[in-house]
């Protein structure tokens, strides 16, 4: 169902609980969205998730290449151009899951990255936070590959091992 949130935010509503959300902020994102989407639609498990794409005031293709995507887990929310972090926050108000977590619309996550991340959550629930990084240059694609960057800081890809933190007591 459609539901007109506030700050005219516009949403496709389901009803079950995702085991994640994921949440994008995506600003003019039209030509590395395909590419991001079909990552994650790769990812074991992405089924139970549901991924919001919050398209922040695009003024490309970005909205249509979101139409045409044709996800079940696909959730897009329009707002005007607030910036990164309010298409953030607008993501994690719609939030039902018990894990959040944020990707850029620009990030690939590598090979099983979802199924790490939710094990790890399983394993030790906390605040799961990424080290502050420059990340590799993008490819020639446009993309930034997030495991690659992991890779190179920790010598392993396995991001749960990079970011896993304890939580505060």
């Amino acid at each position: 169902r459609r539901d007109r949130g506030a700050m005219g935010l516009t949403m496709q509503m389901r009803s079950h609980r995702p085991a994640a959300d994921i949440i994008i902020p995506a600003y003019n994102a039209g030509d590395v969205l395909p590419r991001v989407l079909a990552d994650l639609a790769a990812q074991p498990g992405i089924a139970a998730c549901r991924v919001t794409v919050v398209d922040d005031g695009s003024t490309d293709d970005t909205g249509a290449v979101l139409a045409r995507s044709g996800h079940p887990w696909l959730t897009v929310v329009r707002q005007t151009n607030r910036g990164r972090a309010a298409a953030r926050n607008a993501g994690l108000r719609v939030a039902r899951a018990d894990t959040v977590v944020f990707l850029d619309a620009d990030m690939v996550a590598g090979e099983r990255w979802l199924e790490r991340h939710l094990a790890a959550q399983r394993a030790q629930p906390s605040v799961v936070m990424g080290p502050i990084v420059q990340v590799d240059a993008a490819g020639p694609d446009g993309l930034y590959d997030l495991a690659a960057t992991f890779r190179r800081h920790a010598g392993t890809d396995r991001l749960a091992a990079v970011t896993q933190t304890q939580a505060s007591r």
